[in-house]
């Protein structure tokens, strides 16, 4: 994958149980949840989206005007 420049992240059960837990406590779906599971195990907090569904998700920096 080095030559296209994407990483791609290992998913454990820590990081479904932590989705789980983040899906009710801010209102996401399972996949959107996944996503913020995955940055906060890896320490990533920009997200390039149309998504309004992470703009109350604390820890996630979007970019532009919300």
């Amino acid at each position: 994958m080095a030559k296209s420049g994407l990483t791609l992240l290992p998913v454990g059960l820590a990081d479904w149980d932590l989705a789980a837990k983040l899906a009710v406590a801010h209102s996401l779906f399972t996949n959107d949840a996944c996503i913020v599971a995955l940055m906060q195990a890896h320490g990533l907090q920009r997200l390039v989206t149309n998504d309004q569904d992470f703009c109350d998700v604390p820890g996630i920096v979007l970019p532009g005007p919300r």
